[in-house]
């Protein structure tokens, strides 16, 4: 047997309870990824530094060994190749993925694999990544639970800001008048039963054609509940974060996404709760709710 173990980064802030654990997920996805794709197993490597709080809350040792548990003779460094974590081109993609594959074949049996310098992405790798959805919702445990209302729609609406900056971050920032424009759609297709959650950091002022529009400001606070947020919403909107990227493996009902790089690639899927920004009004359901 062979083996890979994720090589995580940690490099977020303890200020406002705030972690990196959105980045260390899709590091980890990317070794899961890769297992699959070269038919060896997953040793989990559990979170840490400021991530160790979400290590009970995901459980992913429930359905992985780790380390500790198996007799490997060596370890040996994957290179960090892109799989498209921005766009490349494609036969540079396909180039890299023949290359891990080739090393892990060439490698004997009892060969632990860890990726080079930490931080892989998986890029189009995620296109095969429909069967996570199945091990974290099984996994998923959180203490902090968001409170939301009996009998309403409710609509969890995540906008990135606070460590991003329209000029600084140009592919992961997105207006208001964007996720305004999501809202008007969503309610044009469900009518008064919507309740509207907008889940962001920064002060209400900045905020105040959503409170006009009818919605709840969740503002700051802590991620460990935010997160549930996210993951129990009858439908969640996805920011350009990591961190909303991980609650669509985690929630169970409807999805509207604006695609962020090579993080989301859900029409690929074979799912049809998942909905792109500009095809709600195709494709959203009263039915469903």
């Amino acid at each position: 047997m062979k083996y890979i173990t994720p090589n995580v980064i940690s490099f977020g802030s303890e200020r406002n309870e705030r972690s990196s654990v959105g980045h260390t997920f899709y590091n980890w996805l990317a070794s899961l990824l890769i297992s699959k794709m070269c038919d060896i197993e997953l040793l989990h490597d559990p979170f840490k530094a400021d991530t160790a709080k979400f290590e009970p809350i995901l459980n992913l040792g429930k359905h992985f060994k780790t380390i500790n548990d198996v007799e490997f003779t060596k370890l040996v460094k994957l290179p960090n190749l892109d799989f498209g974590h921005r766009v490349i081109n494609q036969k540079v993609i396909n180039s890299n993925i023949e290359r891990v594959k080739q090393i892990v074949s060439d490698a004997e049996d009892g060969t632990v694999f860890v990726a080079e310098h930490g931080g892989q992405f998986p890029g189009v790798l995620i296109d095969d990544s429909e069967f996570v959805c199945e091990i974290l919702q099984d996994s998923y445990n959180n203490p902090q639970k968001f409170e939301y209302e009996k009998g309403k729609i409710n609509i969890a609406v995540h906008i990135r800001r606070g460590d991003i900056t329209e000029r600084g971050n140009s592919d992961r920032w997105k207006n208001n008048q964007h996720y305004l424009q999501i809202i008007k759609d969503v309610k044009e297709k469900l009518g008064d039963r919507v309740k509207v959650f907008i889940f962001s950091e920064g002060h209400p002022l900045e905020f105040q054609m959503f409170t006009k529009e009818g919605c709840e400001l969740v503002l700051g606070g802590s991620d460990i509940k935010t997160l549930d947020g996210f993951v129990n919403a009858d439908i969640l909107v996805t920011g350009h974060s990591t961190f909303s990227l991980l609650a669509v493996y985690l929630n169970k009902s409807t999805i509207i996404y604006t695609p962020c790089l090579n993080f989301c690639r859900y029409d690929n899927f074979e799912s049809d709760r998942f909905i792109k920004y500009d095809e709600i009004l195709e494709k959203l359901c009263i039915e469903n709710f």
